[in-house]
């Protein structure tokens, strides 16, 4: 098993629940997960590619943060909020975001000198991981850009 990221949508009132109700975010999250293997606007899944793509983040100075941005829901760290305006300012960041500024950070060897997650052998130097980071900006800008068009607020969940 890895240590996969995937963001939900949820309305402020449904965040605001979640945030005093850890057990029914978890309920709400796999809920909300079941609904979007039939509408991809739902769910943003980023799996593995997560770290990478924060690397890319970090590299061309995009203030995005997949994994330590939002208030912590429960005690894990398995969830994570983000309320309407976290939403906006991330898909504000995302659409000034061109893909090939992030690829052109990419750096297979200093991926894994820094030991960027999943690490050996995933991020090489023939493109193959350059492409799955590219899959996983286009998610997260769809997921980000739809939710904030709708006004909504978002859970990341942590699985690992």
């Amino acid at each position: 098993m890895g240590q996969d990221i995937q963001f939900v949508r949820v309305t402020a009132a449904e965040l605001e629940r979640a945030e005093q109700d850890p057990e029914w975010a978890d309920e709400l999250v796999v809920e909300r997960g079941e609904e979007g293997e039939e509408d991809d606007d739902l769910v943003g899944f980023l799996g593995r590619d997560w770290a990478g793509l924060q690397f890319l983040f970090d590299a061309a100075e995009v203030p995005v943060m997949i994994l330590d941005g939002g208030s912590t829901i429960d005690e894990q760290g398995l969830y994570t909020g983000w309320d309407v305006e976290s939403v906006g300012h991330v898909a504000g960041e995302l659409r000034r975001t061109a893909w090939e500024d992030l690829a052109g950070h990419y750096d297979p060897d200093q991926m894994l000198e820094e030991d960027i997650y999943p690490g050996h052998g995933y991020w090489d130097r023939d493109g193959n991981g350059l492409g799955y980071l590219e899959g996983a900006f286009v998610t997260l800008r769809h997921f980000f850009t739809t939710a904030a068009a709708a006004g909504s607020a978002a859970i990341r969940e942590f699985n690992f």
